[in-house]
């Protein structure tokens, strides 16, 4: 009961926000880039928790209960090495375009709008249903933990809670929240890791399970080939475009993704070592991705576990929400503005 009581409050903040975002929505621009007024503060915000959702950090740290510590660092420290990427390659073309969506840096970059629908309709497919479909799953767990309803259930209420918020506010309303929903994920991800440490710092950084020899041999593979799928094969995202698109000026969109990717490298870290120690504390586990729930019920204060699972749930509402954004901006802006109705066109 404390856990849905909490949540329900961060709940309350996120609609608040939501109104708030809705008040200033008067045209397309408001809606899908935030009339592009993001300070740094906020657009860094947005990134790294953008980064930290939790079906990513829990696949995280499943890897690194069945396979080791560098295999569960690889996810975060692939996410972040993309965002540095993006940062030299994108953002500063997409905001002296004035691009609207990550598609427009195809678009506006060749002068071609054929260009820009196309690679739009890749990536709003590919983040809309697939990349949106994975997000689900992470954050109905969390749901169930709160709720302690079935998973059909869960996925419903998470679906509603989070496309609600992000279809009345649009990008400011997704952005501003996520300030918020990054503070809490950093906090619950520092706290599990530093109760982690303190209470079971005798079965951590085992040194057979952070070998670096490991990395140049054949079983680096495994790391290796998790780690540039996504340092490379994220760079062009939809949902860390969106927020970049929304940014006041090209330094801002700069600076932001170089900053954010350093802070998530900075605890990639820890999804190896809160696997490595899970191990130990649920030796045969059959869903390591559950487990960060699981310790946190099972070893907080009620309070303490409801703020957690909150902050769980946030990180999945974050990435969510600008998945359907993002989505929305690139059916809205490269398709329905550029082609269908291209009179109202920018």
């Amino acid at each position: 009961m404390t856990s849905i009581i909490i949540f329900l409050i961060y709940l309350a903040f996120v609609y608040y926000v939501g109104f708030k975002g809705y008040q200033r929505v008067q045209t397309a621009e408001d809606l899908i880039v935030a009339s592009w007024s993001m300070p740094l503060v906020v657009v860094t915000g947005s990134l790294i928790a953008a980064l930290l959702a939790a079906p990513f950090f829990f696949a995280a740290v499943g890897s690194g209960y069945t396979s080791g510590g560098f295999e569960g660092m690889a996810t975060m420290a692939g996410l972040g090495t993309c965002m540095v990427l993006g940062a030299f390659i994108w953002t500063k073309p997409l905001r002296r375009l004035k691009g609207w969506t990550i598609a427009d840096y195809y678009g506006l970059r060749y002068n071609s709008k054929k260009l820009g629908a196309y690679t739009g309709i890749v990536m709003a497919i590919a983040f809309g249903f697939f990349n949106a479909g994975a997000l689900t799953v992470g954050g109905t767990y969390i749901i169930q933990t709160i709720f302690d309803v079935n998973f059909t259930t869960a996925a419903i209420i998470f679906v509603i809670l989070t496309a609600v918020y992000s279809v009345i506010g649009g990008l400011w309303a997704v952005a501003y929240t996520e300030i918020v929903q990054g503070l809490f994920a950093m906090i619950g991800i520092l706290g599990i890791a530093g109760v982690v440490l303190l209470n079971y710092g005798d079965v951590t950084f085992n040194p057979d399970w952070w070998n670096v020899n490991k990395l140049f041999s054949k079983g680096g593979v495994e790391f290796w080939a998790l780690y540039l799928v996504l340092a490379l094969g994220d760079i062009p995202a939809a949902d860390l475009g969106q927020r970049v698109a929304g940014a006041k000026n090209p330094r801002v969109a700069y600076l932001s993704m170089i900053i954010a990717g350093c802070v998530i490298i900075a605890i990639s870290w820890i999804p190896g070592m809160l696997g490595e120690a899970f191990r130990t504390i649920f030796p045969n586990s059959e869903n390591p991705e559950k487990l960060m729930l699981t310790f946190a019920e099972g070893y907080f204060h009620p309070i303490i576990a409801g703020v957690f699972l909150t902050a769980m749930a946030a990180m999945g509402m974050s990435t969510l929400a600008a998945c359907y954004v993002a989505s929305a901006g690139i059916w809205t802006k490269n398709i329905y503005l550029d082609f269908i109705n291209s009179h109202f066109a920018p």
